[in-house]
């Protein structure tokens, strides 16, 4: 069986979370990052578009997945290289040669269409 990886997408299996949330080790919460009120330079912030760009095009393109709920708490810095991942795909559309309609995804994240719970490719949601 062919498994295709990315290394800006997490590769899990199974998981079990006894509490809210699951620990990830040596992984930073981007959220967490950017809280700290530093400034970045533009070209890390160009980095970080890049790789979390073909994160993406690597869930549509390879594995046909659409995240739907792509945010801050949704992307963590792998170290020791510091790659960004995307994490949770637990509101993921794994069908998405057909139009959906219903809400997928956190409020302030969503594009307008999906937050209206109008039809929408779920490609176009990401």
């Amino acid at each position: 069986m062919h498994d295709p990886q990315h290394p800006g997408v997490e590769h899990f299996i199974l998981e079990w979370s006894d509490g809210e949330y699951l620990e990830l080790p040596y992984h930073i919460p981007l959220s967490k990052e950017m809280r700290k009120g530093e400034s970045y330079l533009e070209s890390y912030a160009l980095l970080l578009c890049a790789q979390l760009s073909e994160g993406i095009d690597f869930l549509h393109s390879q594995l046909k997945i659409a995240h739907m709920d792509i945010k801050l708490n949704n992307l963590v810095l792998a170290r020791p290289q510091y790659t960004l991942k995307i994490i949770d795909f637990n509101l993921s559309v794994v069908d998405v040669n057909r139009i959906i309609t219903g809400v997928h995804g956190t409020k302030g994240y969503m594009a307008s269409k999906v937050q209206e719970g109008d039809q929408y490719w779920p490609f176009l949601a990401d």
